[in-house]
């Protein structure tokens, strides 16, 4: 995936698995888009390399940590 494939708003998730994420800025840092999640009432942020993530379905979201465990895509 790339990076100009994302919008800000879109929920994606690192391949290897882990939250369900927000996409905040898709230009981010050096290409990189930047994307928050929550890990109990605190809001995380971090920037990933795109060929990292993958789009989630609409309708995933918090609680969906275990959406398409590793390797399923």
């Amino acid at each position: 995936m790339s990076s100009e494939q994302l919008k800000e708003g879109d929920l994606v998730q690192l391949k290897s698995g882990g939250p369900v994420m927000t996409v905040v800025n898709p230009g981010g840092f050096s290409g990189w888009p930047v994307c928050n999640w929550f890990e109990g009432s605190a809001v995380k942020s971090g920037s990933f390399p795109p060929a990292a993530l993958r789009r989630v379905p609409e309708g995933a979201g918090a609680g969906d940590s275990a959406f398409g465990a590793a390797g399923a895509e």
